[in-house]
């Protein structure tokens, strides 16, 4: 009896050593393709901020030449401005602020009108869809009831 008890000790001595890399090898072997996929994905995502990257820089570079080719002038001179011709006669040029003043208000009333057009076409298409809405061909609940029926039964 007592070499029967020695084998049961040795076999679940054996089971407890086997069991736990069995649960292991399953656990990789299920994981293998995730980790594959997930090793894809990271590739695909550096590749992408490597891009990104680039197209960061050349935007940054195309900034600086954009600023550096649209410098704006400053839009009102205060002083007379000489300006030597190529006959070497100069040509005294003074912008005038009533002339600035007039060419604003032109602009200003443009934009007014701009946003005239744009509210009236806002509320054109507003109606438009309100119409829509309320044209559902839906009877008055008066005449769809059936109080209606039964009234027009009980005056016969």
């Amino acid at each position: 009896m007592g070499h029967l008890a020695q084998s049961t000790y040795v076999r679940a001595s054996w089971v407890e050593v086997v069991v736990p890399g069995m649960i292991e090898r399953a656990i990789i072997a299920t994981l293998a393709p995730i980790r594959a996929e997930f090793r894809e994905h990271q590739e695909l995502i550096t590749a992408h901020g490597l891009a990104l990257d680039d197209l960061t820089v050349r935007v940054e570079a195309c900034k600086k030449e954009l600023q550096a080719s649209f410098e704006i002038p400053l839009a009102t001179m205060t002083e007379n401005v000489v300006m030597l011709d190529k006959d070497a006669e100069s040509d005294a040029l003074e912008t005038d602020e009533e002339e600035l003043g007039a060419r604003d208000a032109i602009v200003y009333d443009d934009l007014e009108d701009l946003e005239g057009v744009m509210v009236q076409a806002a509320v054109e298409a507003s109606l438009q869809d309100t119409s829509i809405v309320g044209s559902s061909r839906v009877k008055n609940r008066e005449e769809s009831s059936t109080n209606a029926q039964i009234e027009g039964v009980i005056d016969m």
